[in-house]
């Protein structure tokens, strides 16, 4: 992987990362209730 140009920038992609493994976190949780 490429190191972000700027703080701001690997800040957001953190951001988008944190994000997602809560979302399929959320979307595992679900399938083990099913």
């Amino acid at each position: 992987m490429q190191k972000p140009r700027n703080t701001v920038e690997s800040k957001a992609i953190n951001e988008i990362y944190t994000k997602t493994e809560i979302i399929l976190n959320e979307e595992q949780a679900d399938y083990k209730r099913l």
